[in-house]
């Protein structure tokens, strides 16, 4: 009789277990999305706000920072014709403290403009297939070329090369899957289709054999990291995804633009707690060929610690050759730059919310 009471005491504790399991708060499942294991000891409750509807739809008149020409001389930017593709030109714009810097593919090289529009200087780099980079505080410069077997180089502020992996490592199976460049204090990190960032570099350039993830794109500031994704094009539906430095699952916001989108364009943050987030919308004409009509980039500012509206923004479309993986960059204090390639050459515009 003893033996039967400690059985049934033993199976009563475990569905009081299993009962308190279910009814635990823990992160909220995300459709296309990967779950972080929550790693603190008090399990972070997830928010997930209530959509924001974006109506803005009266292009701003952005400030003309500078122009550069086509060609290889100094200050300007290299063009290259492709028989069956798009034109070839800078692939990506990083704003910088003292002014931008452009990632000029086709001269292979990295060239900074001061403020005016000056240059003030330029390095080479290794390959002319280099399509992201990224810039820290200290000037040191991360650059992603995803072509063929792919490279992540690393060069400090005076344009020396420091670090040099492959892009193929951990989570990165192939190069091609490679879709963003980032560079802070603790190193260089490389996203996966659109998800999580791999480090692949530490902060000294040195290479990592065991790669760590972050579930997004790290913040500016270090406390955490952000991942945007397509809910539903056709109704212009974005998640804005938001995790802490622990890569818990901490926020959630759908954001409705007023049209179909094409792609997004800009997932950034600045030092003023805000997250940047630019997509390219279009309608389709109802006739043959079913050109894309009414283009624009609407950015939005959102708080990064709870998704709130900090306003929102409307910029000219990218023009129908751009092949610019990086075309907008956020500065520290949240001015929004944005490359614009023309016949003549590129223009650097800015803007700020209002």
């Amino acid at each position: 009789m003893k033996k039967i009471w400690i059985v049934a005491a033993l199976a009563a504790v475990a569905i009081l277990v299993i009962a308190l399991a279910r009814r635990s708060d823990g992160p909220v499942a995300v459709s296309g999305a990967k779950q972080p294991t929550v790693r603190t000891a008090t399990p972070v409750r997830p928010q997930v706000g209530k959509q924001l509807d974006i109506k803005a739809t009266a292009a701003a008149t952005g400030k003309a920072n500078f122009k550069a020409g086509w060609g290889s001389n100094a200050g300007q930017v290299g063009a290259r014709a492709a028989n069956e593709s798009n034109p070839e030109g800078p692939m990506a714009l990083v704003a910088t403290k003292d002014g931008v810097m452009v990632l000029d593919q086709v001269n292979g090289r990295v060239i900074k403009f001061g403020p005016d529009g000056k240059p003030l200087k330029e390095f080479p780099i290794g390959p002319d297939t280099a399509q992201d980079m990224a810039v820290d505080d200290k000037g040191r410069v991360a650059v992603l070329d995803r072509v063929h077997e792919g490279q992540v180089l690393m060069y400090d502020e005076n344009g020396t090369l420091i670090g040099q992996v492959p892009v193929v490592g951990g989570a990165l199976n192939e190069a091609g899957g490679a879709t963003g460049v980032f560079i802070d204090d603790t190193g260089v990190y490389v996203e996966r289709e659109h998800t999580e960032t791999v480090q692949v570099m530490g902060p000294g350039g040195l290479p990592l054999d065991n790669r760590p993830t972050l579930p997004g794109r790290p913040f500016r500031d270090g406390t955490g990291s952000a991942q945007a994704m397509i809910g539903d094009r056709a109704a212009g539906v974005v998640k804005v995804l938001v995790f802490n430095d622990k890569a818990d699952f901490v926020w959630q916001r759908p954001i409705r633009f007023p049209a179909p989108i094409v792609s997004i364009v800009l997932l950034d943050t600045d030092r003023q707690g805000r997250i940047f987030l630019g997509v390219h919308l279009a309608n389709e004409s109802p006739d043959p060929p079913y050109d894309l009509v009414d283009e624009r980039i609407i950015v939005v500012g959102l708080a990064q610690d709870d998704g709130s509206d900090r306003g929102s923004v409307v910029l000219p479309p990218p023009a129908e050759a751009d092949e610019s993986l990086r075309p907008l960059s956020i500065d520290d204090d949240g001015v929004i730059y944005q490359m614009l390639p023309s016949d003549a050459g590129i223009e650097i515009l800015t803007y700020t919310l209002p």
